[in-house]
C-alpha cells in the first residue's frame, strides 16, 4: 500500500508533467534555445516512462501497454515542438530515438532487478518474487490478446505515417537511434546514483560528471560511426545531457525521499 506522502508526491509529479506537456503543445516558441528546451522535455519524459515500466510493481499486462502509449505520446509532443509533418523521415527518426532509449533503459533495469533477486536467492535471503514467475493460462491469453492488438495498431500507424522501408533504413534513422542510446545512458546513470542508502550526494555528483563526459564525447562517437554530427554543436549535446539529468533528478529525487524506490537497497 502506498503511504499518503507517496500518493501526494506521485500526484504532484503527474500534474507537473501534464502541465509541462500542455506548455510544449500550446506555446508558440520557435527557433533558438526555446526550441531546444521544447525538444529536451519529451526526450527526458521518454526515459522516465521506461524507468517506470521497469520499476513499477503494476501487472505487466497493464504497465507495458501504458508505457507504449505514453512513449508514443512523448514522441507526438516532440513532433508538435518540431512542427513537422508526421509522415516523413524526420518523424521516423525521432520514433527510432524514443524506441531505442526506452528499450535499452527497460532491458537494463529488468536485468538489474533479475540479478539482484538471483543474488538474494543464492545468499539464502527472503525474496518477495520468485526468480522465474509462474504464469496462469489467463495471464498468457491476456498477453497474447494485448500483443495482437498492439501489433495491429502498429501496422495501421506505420501505414498512415507512410514509413516505408526506405524511410526506416535511412542514415538519419540510424543516426537518431544512436542518440537514443546516449539518452538511455543518461537515464541509467541517474537511476544508478539514486539506488542505495549511503553516499547519495557523492554518487549524484559522480553521475553528473559522467553524464557530461558522455555528452562531451557524443560528437566523437557520431563522427566515428557516421562521419557526421548532424550539423549540431557541442553546446547542443551538452545541453541535452544536462537537461535530461536535471529533469530526471527533479522527478526521481522526491520519489526516492518518500520511499517509492531505492532507499532500502
Amino acid at each position: 500500500m502506498r503511504t499518503r506522502a507517496q500518493i501526494v508526491v506521485i500526484a504532484l509529479v503527474l500534474v507537473v508533467h501534464a502541465l509541462g506537456d500542455l506548455a510544449v503543445i500550446t506555446l508558440g516558441w520557435t527557433g533558438g534555445w526555446y526550441l531546444l528546451f521544447l525538444l529536451a522535455w519529451p526526450l527526458s519524459q521518454g526515459s522516465l516512462i521506461a524507468l517506470w515500466a521497469g520499476l513499477s510493481r503494476v501487472r505487466s499486462y497493464v504497465r507495458f501497454p501504458v508505457a507504449v502509449v505514453a512513449t508514443a505520446w512523448a514522441w507526438y509532443v516532440a513532433m508538435i515542438a518540431l512542427d513537422e509533418a508526421v509522415n516523413d523521415e524526420v518523424s521516423a527518426g525521432w520514433a527510432a530515438m524514443f524506441v531505442t532509449q526506452a528499450l535499452i533503459v527497460l532491458v537494463a533495469i529488468s536485468a538489474g532487478w533479475l540479478l539482484c533477486r538471483w543474488r538474494r536467492l543464492r545468499q539464502g535471503s527472503q525474496c518477495e518474487d520468485p526468480l522465474i514467475p509462474q504464469y496462469s493460462l489467463r495471464f498468457l491469453l491476456l498477453w497474447t490478446t494485448l500483443l495482437s492488438i498492439m501489433l495491429g495498431a502498429g501496422r495501421i500507424v506505420f501505414a498512415q505515417l507512410e514509413w516505408t522501408s526506405d524511410v526506416v533504413q535511412s542514415d538519419f534513422f540510424y543516426f537518431l537511434s544512436m542518440l537514443g542510446l546516449h539518452n538511455a545512458v543518461f537515464a541509467l546513470l541517474v537511476f544508478a546514483s539514486l539506488v542505495g542508502r549511503t553516499w547519495l550526494l557523492r554518487r549524484i555528483l559522480l553521475a553528473v560528471v559522467l553524464i557530461f563526459a558522455v555528452g562531451y564525447f557524443e560528437i566523437d562517437v557520431l563522427l566515428f560511426v557516421f562521419g557526421d554530427t548532424g550539423g549540431e554543436s557541442l553546446a547542443l549535446y551538452l545541453f541535452l545531457a544536462g537537461f535530461q539529468a536535471a529533469y530526471l533528478y527533479a522527478t526521481l529525487l522526491p520519489l526516492r525521499f518518500v520511499g517509492c524506490f531505492g532507499s532500502h537497497q
